[in-house]
């Protein structure tokens, strides 16, 4: 029999700059009868965050992972999860970095698939 699962799975990746100071959202909309599994996602500064932030992960509404990022330099965090988080069927997931401060500039990327449900 012949594997057709890759005709039902879409990789993806989604990323957002931010160059002044507003928030960094990258976001994979929510699809009808699909599901996004998150993979990864990374994080990173141009600069030290005035204040400490906390970058989430959500699905949907629901927040599934958050890392605190310091009032200090950092290096560019990237995370691969062994399993992937799965989001609920028509839900978006994203992935949110508050503002940083000032003209400080902020990366985000998500990354995962979409698998139908």
């Amino acid at each position: 029999m012949a594997d057709t699962s890759s005709r039902f799975i879409t990789q993806w990746t989604e990323v957002a700059t931010q160059n002044t100071n507003v928030a960094a959202t990258a976001t994979k909309a929510a699809v009808a009868g699909q599901s996004h599994y998150i993979t990864g996602y990374s994080v990173s500064s141009g600069a030290a965050p005035s204040a400490a932030v906390s970058v989430t992960i959500t699905n949907g509404a629901t927040t599934v992972e958050r890392v605190e990022l310091p009032a200090a330099a950092f290096a560019p965090i990237a995370v691969n999860f062994s399993a992937p988080i799965r989001c609920d069927s028509n839900s978006a997931a994203a992935i949110t970095c508050p503002a940083v401060g000032g003209v400080t500039r902020s990366t985000v990327t998500l990354r995962g698939f979409t698998m139908y449900t």
